[in-house]
């Protein structure tokens, strides 16, 4: 920057550049006079300004405008070396901001993914400090909620299932106690050792039906309480009544419900008789594929297609509207303590008779006894 300081005759006796003095400085003053700022001075282009000072001196200063642009284009160079030097950092900085939003995005979209196919144990933690993570907050709480109500649910849905099996379990037939104490009074004249024998039979099995201490004993154990009923049948029937077992090795120690076994050979005896009033019941057990499958067969006239397919109805529904109380129950029974997979399947083979199979699945004993088996035995 140069400066000339000039009187009121426009003559400079001060100046920092000497091309500026006399004849040449006279150029300046009527580009200032003219408020342009720009002069031209011997080839050389500036940008002048001026201030009047005390005793008519005025001051002026010229800025050589190749200077001036030096001067920004060296600060255009600096400014670009500074970006080019920022430039990674911003890449890097950019990228990496992409990336976590990238990765909250499929978080949050893997999390609600899981949730559509029943997954509600995922829980998202991301720390952003933006929307994503307020986002990632709300479906925690929406998870948690949602395990919470469905574990009311489930909490209500078994309390509801332990009420129905219990109420099934405790349907024992009246009918069957009612024709035993009838034939027990006759017997008491007529055959008195036999009287003795079913009841003391009778309340044997009265004894298990009524123990809720378990819901599931092994095969073995209600077949030695079946016995008690079968041992009733043969005292009521005599000859006419006719009962086998047939068991693969193995099978006796599967679980399968308390008392579910009688109502099925009751079922048989009331509607199995054949033309002459003889009774005559199969019951198999085997094991395949990881299931038991147990039938009971029975020789009498069968079931019409109407009833039938009336029954298998009810069952496939879930709501009993027929006189074959027992076999609803059972099928309910095992349908609720192991899945739909399973219950009862009710045939009439062309030979005659009806055909009931139940499945259930090979689950174990513990190896403890039920102490009603033992009453059974003793």
């Amino acid at each position: 920057v140069h400066f000339v300081v000039a009187d009121r005759t426009g003559r400079a006796p001060f100046v920092t550049m000497p091309t500026l003095r006399d004849r040449a400085f006279q150029k300046i003053v009527p580009a200032l006079d003219a408020e342009t700022g720009l002069v031209s001075v011997d080839g050389q282009h500036y940008y002048a300004a001026s201030e009047v000072l005390d005793g008519g001196f005025t001051i002026y200063a010229l800025l050589p405008l190749g200077s001036r642009i030096t001067q920004l284009a060296t600060g255009a160079a600096i400014l670009l070396g500074v970006f080019l030097l920022m430039l990674p950092l911003i890449v890097v900085s950019v990228h990496r901001e992409t990336r976590d939003k990238t990765q909250a995005v499929s978080e949050i979209v893997d999390a609600f993914r899981a949730v559509r196919h029943g997954d509600l144990q995922r829980r998202l933690v991301i720390r952003s400090d933006n929307e994503f993570e307020e986002i990632a907050a709300a479906y925690n709480r929406m998870a948690e909620s949602l395990v919470r109500l469905m574990r009311e649910n489930e909490e209500e849905a078994r309390a509801g299932v332990i009420s129905e099996l219990r109420q099934l379990e405790s349907q024992f037939n009246p009918h069957f106690l009612f024709n035993t104490l009838e034939n027990i009074k006759f017997m008491t004249k007529l055959a008195p050792d036999d009287a003795v024998r079913m009841i003391s039979a009778l309340s044997t099995l009265l004894r298990y039906s009524i123990d809720n201490r378990v819901r599931q004993v092994t095969l073995a154990e209600d077949l030695c309480h079946l016995e008690r009923y079968i041992e009733i049948q043969r005292l009521r029937f005599g000859a006419r009544f006719s009962y086998r077992e047939e068991m693969e090795e193995g099978a006796e120690t599967c679980l399968v419900p308390k008392l579910f076994l009688q109502p099925v050979v009751e079922n048989a005896i009331h509607y199995g008789a054949d033309a002459e009033g003889n009774i005559e019941i199969v019951s198999r057990m085997t094991m395949e594929a990881e299931q038991l499958h147990i039938v009971i067969e029975d020789r009498g006239l069968g079931m019409d297609a109407e009833t039938l397919h009336r029954l298998r109805t009810m069952m496939a529904e879930g709501e009993n509207r027929s006189v074959h109380t027992g076999l609803y129950n059972i099928d309910r029974r095992i349908r609720l303590l192991y899945g739909a997979g399973y219950g009862v399947q009710i045939s009439c083979p062309p030979s005659g008779g009806t055909r009931v199979e139940m499945v259930l699945p090979i689950w174990r004993s513990g190896g403890e006894e039920n102490a009603a088996c033992a009453d059974c035995r003793g």
